[in-house]
């Protein structure tokens, strides 16, 4: 977390925040010892619509979680593809990436360190005020990423997730779009109270569906342009 001083209040790190009712504008931070021990330069992309009161505007933004710490992932493409479909539904969103996770987090804020790490408080304070969550899964090794595993357990139980809702996005290179992968975390989600919708998006064999931006495959585009509309029902 860090103080803003246009913002006059402290805020917690996200990755990237869209809102459809405004031109967005960049301002870009650099900050020592909150997630890593080095420097860490990073982007907020927010609106001037938004600015004054970005953590309590009317409509809760949907977080998009990507469920890797890998940089320049897959998953992250898919995610801010998945943003702008929620924009075009006038839907505002946040991207929340594990890869800007503390590196340590599972030493520091985990356990008898609980609370302990500033980063990921500013984590933890995102998902605490939000409703509504994207999952973007990819499959390692027959399941979800460890990490997000890892970053799960790392939340105060059990209520970080109950009684919320979320989608799931499952992508992979081979012909199943990471299915067990989403079928674990679905488990994992139940044991923990959040309801998830019941279509879930499998993104089989994705790098040949994906250019430049673009989801080439018209029934993926169907199936998450589906997805999108029934997380703002649900």
């Amino acid at each position: 977390m860090f103080w803003n001083e246009k913002l006059h209040k402290v805020i917690p790190f996200y990755s990237h925040y869209a809102s459809p009712k405004a031109s967005p504008f960049t301002e870009t931070y650099s900050l020592k010892n909150c997630f890593f021990t080095s420097t860490l330069n990073f982007t907020i992309e927010t609106t001037r619509y938004s600015v004054a009161n970005i953590m309590s505007i009317s409509s809760q933004p949907i977080v998009i979680i990507v469920g890797t710490n890998r940089p320049n992932s897959m998953s992250r493409k898919i995610a801010e593809y998945y943003q702008n479909l929620l924009s075009k539904l006038n839907a505002p969103s946040l991207i929340l990436d594990l890869v800007n996770l503390p590196h340590d987090f599972t030493v520091s804020a985990m356990y008898e360190n609980s609370g302990k790490n500033e980063g990921f408080n500013g984590l933890r304070a995102l998902l605490e005020k939000t409703d509504k969550f994207v999952f973007i899964v990819p499959e390692y090794n027959g399941s979800y990423p460890g990490v997000l595993k890892a970053f799960i357990d790392g939340l105060p139980y059990p209520n970080s997730f109950t009684n919320k809702k979320a989608a799931l996005v499952g992508l992979s290179s081979n012909t199943q779009g990471a299915t067990i992968a989403m079928s674990h975390l679905n488990d994992v989600f139940s044991y923990l109270g959040m309801n998830t919708l019941a279509l879930r998006v499998k993104l089989a064999q994705i790098r040949n569906h994906y250019t430049e931006g673009v989801i080439t495959n018209a029934l993926y585009n169907e199936l998450l342009e589906m997805q999108a509309e029934q997380i703002l029902r649900f």
